[in-house]
């Protein structure tokens, strides 16, 4: 995976790319470990990439430390759920454990969204933002060539209701958020 980092934190400048290198380096000579600590002070300084997460995943997944393992695969698959390897070293090591987790909770609104569980929030807010668009160049439209209301109910109608479909959704997604829990190492 290639290095793609996202944020920054003035008080811990650290040089990324180097920690990120040094931290591929020490996981290809076994050393994981080590390639943890590295990709721990990149993550620890506000930075955050799929590929980081990926492989810190990875190296705690090589330790056996599967509770870390599966906080990383987490964290890497809200930045891009569809990942189909992520996916793979995610399910494994949730098998891994001894006791796993008691499924959650399908809440109503869960159950109605569950086919968007695979897209993220910024995915949702982008269709929100389309379908927006489109109900208003349609009033607009409407507007300048004088249309009589009830030639554009119909397709306004629809697109308010997948309006409105895609934004209980993002509730719904924010809301699985919430009962997460942040692991200290």
């Amino acid at each position: 995976m290639s290095l793609t980092i996202v944020g920054c934190n003035q008080h811990h400048p650290v040089d990324a790319a180097a920690l990120f290198n040094k931290a591929n380096a020490a996981y290809k000579n076994g050393d994981y470990k080590s390639a943890a600590e590295s990709y721990q002070k990149i993550a620890g300084a506000g930075l955050s990439s799929i590929a980081l997460y990926y492989n810190l995943g990875n190296c705690f997944m090589k330790e056996n430390q599967w509770g870390r393992a599966i906080l990383w695969y987490e964290r890497a698959l809200r930045l891009q759920p569809r990942d189909s390897d992520l996916r793979a070293n995610w399910i494994y090591a949730q098998g891994m454990i001894k006791n796993p987790e008691p499924d959650e909770p399908k809440t109503f609104g869960r159950r109605l969204f569950i086919h968007l569980s695979g897209m993220t929030i910024d995915e949702i807010v982008v269709i929100l933002v389309v379908v927006l668009v489109g109900i208003s160049i349609l009033v607009l439209v409407g507007l300048f060539l004088k249309w009589r209301f009830q030639k554009a109910v119909i397709l306004m109608g629809f697109l308010s209701l997948v309006f409105i479909f895609h934004l209980f959704a993002l509730f719904v997604k924010i809301d699985s958020f919430q009962d997460r829990a942040v692991m200290l190492s």
